[in-house]
């Protein structure tokens, strides 16, 4: 036989491989990235709010010692104090029980971070220091103390307190 005489067709090559389809190894790897950075923007913006609120708060707090230090008067510093928390908590969530006064008023902060401890001599002023002088005022103490419970109270924490105080009674 001659070969040149046979009738070859020429060689077809087949098409390069492309990038899609991609493999599912791919897909999971995407579906992975996507996730994170979804997670990651979530926790960036929890992190901004509350680092804003505390931006707004901390300077009160700031204002409330500097007029203490001047006047010395106990009892508008310990009222300064319980609007600062106050504003604090609304601007955290609106539905906050904000009319609370005394020892409900302090076990209300306890409640909505028990973590985050109050000593003795703070939940007093915070609870009796706006009706009455107290001579033996810690400030500094209950302003450190004051600025940890903030720090440590996210906005998230405090909707979590409220919603679930809401769920337990209707009074609260």
């Amino acid at each position: 036989m001659n070969p040149a005489a046979l009738p070859l067709e020429d060689i077809i090559e087949p098409a390069a491989v492309g990038i899609f389809p991609l493999a599912w190894g791919w897909w999971v790897s995407a579906a992975a990235v996507i996730a994170l950075t979804a997670t990651l923007m979530w926790l960036f913006i929890r992190w901004n709010r509350h680092r804003g609120t505390l931006a707004l708060t901390l300077p009160l707090l700031d204002q409330a010692k500097a007029e203490y230090a001047d006047n010395q008067d106990s009892t508008r510093y310990c009222q300064n104090l319980n609007k600062t928390l106050k504003r604090y908590l609304k601007a955290c969530d609106e539905s906050s029980n904000l009319s609370l006064s005394g020892e409900e008023w302090t076990a209300y902060l306890v409640r909505i971070n028990p973590r985050a401890t109050l000593s003795m001599k703070t939940t007093d002023a915070l609870a009796n220091g706006s009706y009455r002088q107290q001579p033996d005022l810690a400030a500094e103490l209950i302003d450190s103390e004051l600025r940890q419970w903030l720090k440590r109270t996210s906005p998230e924490r405090v909707r979590k307190a409220v919603s679930d105080a809401a769920g337990k009674s209707p009074n609260v």
